[in-house]
C-alpha cells in the first residue's frame, strides 16, 4: 500500500511539471536589428552604439547638430566620404550621431563642440582619437588611410621623387637616415593630421 502510493503520488508529480511544461512560452532568441544607414553612413544613437563598435574595428563618428550650418556642411562631405570609401571596398566605417537626440549619448562620450568628429578603434569608446578641423571628403579619407596605414610615401628612386613632386603645388618631403624611428617617427605623427598635404619620405 505505501508503494503503491509513492507511485500515484511520483505520477501526479511528473503529469504536473509536463503540464506546465506545455504551458510554458517557448524562448525566442532575439535577433539584433540591423544598424541602419543613410548613404552609407551608420545612424547611430544610444540603443546601438555598443553594437557598431562591436562590428567595426575602425569607426569614424560625425556628431551632428542639425540646426548648425557647418555641421550641415560637415554632414555632407561626410556622406561623400563614406561613399568613397564603400567604392574601395574599405573596412572603415562611417557612422554619425545627431546630438539633439541623443544628448544623453552625446555627454557621456564628452563631447560638447559641433560638429565633432570622433575616430574610435578597436571598440574602446573610452579613447578615441580627436580629428582636426575635417572639411572635405578627400581630407576625410585621407586622414583615415594615414591613421590605419603608411602617413607618408616612401620614395625609392629619383622618377618616383619627380613624380612625387609633381602631384601637387606643395610637397613635404622628409629626408632621414633611419625611416623607423627617431626623427622620422615625429614626421609620420604629424602627417597623420594635416591631410591636405602630400607627404613622402626618403633616405638620404
Amino acid at each position: 500500500m505505501k508503494t503503491l502510493l509513492f507511485l500515484s503520488a511520483l505520477a501526479a508529480v511528473s503529469l504536473a511539471a509536463l503540464a506546465e511544461n506545455q504551458t510554458q512560452t517557448p524562448k525566442t532568441t532575439k535577433k539584433k536589428e540591423k544598424i541602419k544607414e543613410e548613404k552609407g553612413v551608420l545612424e547611430l544613437k544610444k540603443s546601438n552604439f555598443e553594437q557598431a563598435l562591436r562590428q567595426h574595428k575602425h569607426l569614424l563618428v560625425n556628431f551632428h547638430a542639425p540646426l548648425s550650418g557647418e555641421s550641415q556642411s560637415l554632414s555632407l562631405e561626410f556622406a561623400s566620404a563614406a561613399a568613397q570609401l564603400r567604392n574601395e571596398s574599405s573596412k572603415i566605417r562611417l557612422g554619425t550621431i545627431d546630438v539633439s537626440k541623443e544628448k544623453e549619448l552625446t555627454k557621456e562620450l564628452g563631447v560638447t563642440d559641433f560638429p565633432a568628429l570622433r575616430f574610435f578603434i578597436s571598440g574602446d569608446r573610452e579613447n578615441p582619437v580627436t580629428c582636426p578641423a575635417l572639411r572635405s571628403a578627400s581630407a576625410i579619407v585621407t586622414w583615415l588611410k594615414r591613421r590605419t596605414g603608411p602617413s607618408a610615401v616612401l620614395i625609392k628612386d629619383v622618377d618616383h621623387a619627380k613624380a612625387f613632386v609633381e602631384e601637387a603645388e606643395v610637397v613635404i618631403v622628409g629626408f632621414f637616415k633611419d625611416l623607423e624611428k627617431g626623427e622620422a617617427q615625429v614626421f609620420y605623427e604629424a602627417a597623420q593630421d594635416i591631410p591636405d598635404l602630400p607627404f613622402g619620405v626618403t633616405k638620404k
